[in-house]
């Protein structure tokens, strides 16, 4: 793996915290098709796509903090980095599929 394949493996944790960052201080304001946690049950009325963005936000937000610290670790640790850069993207889909689970469920516990 040569400088840039490593730079750009690393990178990517922290860009999608930035990212997480960037939804948490300019959420969506109304449903929209754009940009937002958009599932059947968070766009239903205004109130489950606010208490969902702001849940998935939240969640996003530590999920992809953990996650960058977690590759971080393996990435050094790892000497095969094919292997590292491959579990840290198995880890972001997996927190990808926990991230819609756990919003589903929170809104599904407190809308019904």
């Amino acid at each position: 793996m040569e400088l840039q394949d490593w730079l750009l493996y690393i990178s990517v944790g922290p860009l999608m915290v930035v990212l997480a960052i960037i939804f948490k201080v300019f959420p969506p304001k109304s449903i929209n098709m754009l940009y937002g946690y958009r599932t059947e049950r968070s766009m239903k009325n205004q109130e489950t796509w606010d208490a969902a963005n702001s849940y998935a936000n939240n969640f996003m937000l530590w999920l992809f903090v953990g996650i960058s610290a977690v590759e971080l670790i393996l990435f050094l640790l790892m000497d095969n980095k094919e292997h590292a850069a491959l579990v840290g993207c198995g880890m972001l889909v997996v927190g990808l599929l926990l991230l819609i689970i756990f919003t589903e469920r929170y809104l599904k516990d407190k809308f019904g």
